[in-house]
């Protein structure tokens, strides 16, 4: 008990958290994290760890002849897997979280699923000719945008409830202005953090002026208590939903069912399924930010910008 309560601590709020990571990702993330501030890693440097084991999950499957190749290429995922928990716990034990860190994480495993996606279509092209390579990019494309989604709804309740600033999605404006500055590497992730927000406001159920909104009564003194009780109530269960359907343990685990059972040819169909869930969760999203606001401010008017939803 005493150790799940240091992984609790270790997280950055337990209700965000799914339950396949609290009990298997997280604790073992935390032991694989303090073995690396032992050796005097830092958080990217384990971050790159993680990017290596996926690259090398994805060559395993290019060349795979055997079962064993698969079993090796699946706890290669795995363990990037375990990485990408690791270098987050790794940055709060040294107190050396940062925006860049995020930025930098979510590049590392775009490249991870990029790498098993790729290794695991060229093994079976010869068998489907060119067409599975476009299938595998739709399902590829999908797994991104979905992912995505969810990341947001995972960081405003971050953001809402830590009051950390770094889980803040800003508008496109705002990147635009600090990447101006930057130069050499760190202007190549702010690119790249850039489009990521681009696509963080426009393809959510929150433009920047309902996120602002919804700020705006978080951090109200006055209302700040009952925003955070209500908000647990309405939002938690739909991130739960988002999580099942979008989340990276979601997608990791289908890749590995259908590359152990040697029918990744049906991953992009199960990819493609998952849509009516999807937006139907993006439904219900909708109607209860609105419901929400309208909740706190009945004066509050979406009309203004319900194109931008």
């Amino acid at each position: 008990m005493k150790f799940l309560d240091t992984v609790k601590n270790s997280t950055k709020l337990v209700d965000v958290e799914e339950r396949f990571d609290l009990y298997f990702s997280r604790p073992l993330g935390l032991l694989l994290a303090r073995c690396a501030a032992r050796l005097g890693m830092s958080p990217n440097a384990v971050s790159f760890l993680s990017m290596l084991s996926g690259i090398g999950s994805g060559l395993l499957l290019f060349f795979q002849s055997s079962f064993l190749h698969l079993v090796l290429a699946v706890i290669l995922l795995i363990f990037a897997g375990l990485l990408d928990s690791a270098d987050g716990q790794l940055a709060r034990i040294l107190g050396a979280s940062s925006r860049l860190g995020m930025i930098l994480d979510g590049a590392v495993d775009n490249i991870v699923f990029v790498s098993v996606y790729l290794g695991a279509t060229l093994y079976i092209l010869p068998e489907y000719g060119w067409t599975i390579i476009i299938w595998s990019a739709l399902a590829g494309v999908l797994h991104s945008l979905k992912s995505l989604i969810y990341d947001v709804y995972k960081l405003d309740y971050l953001y809402f409830f830590t009051e950390d600033k770094k889980c803040r999605i800003p508008s496109k404006e705002e990147v635009e202005k600090k990447r101006k500055d930057e130069h050499g590497f760190n202007k190549a992730l702010m690119n790249l953090y850039y489009d990521y927000v681009k696509k963080q406001n426009g393809l959510g159920t929150r433009n920047p002026v309902m996120r602002n909104a919804f700020a705006s009564i978080a951090f109200d003194p006055v209302q700040r208590k009952t925003f955070l009780k209500s908000y647990r109530e309405e939002f938690h269960p739909l991130l739960s939903w988002w999580a099942i359907f979008c989340g990276t343990n979601f997608h990791r685990t289908m890749l590995i069912v259908f590359i152990l059972a040697g029918r990744f040819d049906l991953y992009p169909v199960v990819q493609i399924f998952t849509l009516i869930p999807f937006l139907i969760i993006r439904l219900v999203q909708k109607k209860r930010d609105h419901r929400f606001l309208r909740r706190f401010n009945p004066d509050y008017s979406f009309s203004k910008h319900q194109s931008d939803l």
